[in-house]
């Protein structure tokens, strides 16, 4: 339910979220409502980039801003700013692909 590389976070739910509880697994909200609490992420993760996929769906927050990105080009990270990702879900035949050595996530949908 979570792993952690380097400056890498990803977990199955926002990282305030424990994904070992099942009860914290129930999350409803979706973005735009998810806003607030994509923000919170940023507070309690010390990684520069959180990949989720619990919403099912493509969303990115950069600093605490939610983009106008749903996961249907390349998504360029920035140095110096944090990102929080929501990816599509692999049994909806979505995923993506994150390049660390250029910061680069790349959608994929088949």
């Amino acid at each position: 339910p979570v792993l952690e590389l380097g400056d890498v976070l990803v977990s199955h739910v926002f990282p305030q979220f424990d994904p070992h509880q099942e009860s914290q697994l129930w999350y409803l909200r979706r973005f735009p409502e998810a806003i607030e609490d994509a923000v919170e992420s940023f507070g309690v993760c010390t990684q520069r980039v959180m990949l989720s996929g619990h919403l099912h769906d493509w969303r990115a927050v950069k600093d605490g801003e939610l983009l106008d990105w749903s996961g249907e080009s390349v998504l360029q990270l920035q140095a110096g700013s944090r990102y929080l990702i929501v990816v599509g879900a692999i049994c909806t035949r979505r995923c993506g692909i994150l390049d660390t050595d250029r910061w680069i996530l790349t959608p994929h949908h088949w």
